[in-house]
């Protein structure tokens, strides 16, 4: 789910709905376990807290991302306030899932991340926005690691 949702943000989403119905083992309109409504509830407050950045306006700065053996990646960057904000997200569903039908299992791959941010300065601390830890970016550029579908946001005072 938080990969879906951040799929859509990061492709220009200004809005999220959840279709939580169920048919098995039997029709119920709303079915997610409690684990489930724990991580919506946190999912929904970091997007309407975030959501000044991720509505304002594109980034002006040159940025790429490439995930290791090129796997399928995605992202969105986005200038508010003073600071960069890279909305990242691995996307890859692995070997086989482009085939794959409604019940199949796929094999997600995670990998590392390689940004190229033109103008970044070396020593340039990027908070990763609510995991506790910063990175250390490299002239112009920066890396992360990537779980299987997971998603990173970074923060970056610019001017500093």
């Amino acid at each position: 789910t938080r990969n879906e949702v951040w799929q859509a943000i990061i492709n220009g989403a200004t809005a999220i709905g959840y279709f939580t119905h169920a048919w098995k083992p039997s029709f119920t309109e709303f079915a997610p376990t409690e684990e489930m409504k724990a991580e919506l509830k946190r999912l929904n407050r970091q997007v309407a807290r975030l959501s000044p950045a991720i509505l304002a306006a594109p980034a002006q700065q040159n940025i790429s991302m490439k995930l290791g053996n090129g796997f399928d990646c995605q992202f969105k960057a986005t200038n508010y306030n003073g600071e960069l904000f890279i909305f990242a997200l691995n996307s890859d569903l692995g070997e086989g899932a482009e085939d794959a039908k409604q019940f199949d299992p796929i094999f997600p791959r995670g990998g590392k991340a390689v940004f190229i941010v033109k103008g970044l300065k070396k020593g340039t601390v990027i908070e990763v926005v609510d995991e506790k830890r910063t990175i250390t970016a490299e002239k112009d550029s920066f890396s992360d690691d990537f779980n299987p579908l997971a998603e990173h946001i970074y923060r970056v005072k610019l001017n500093k």
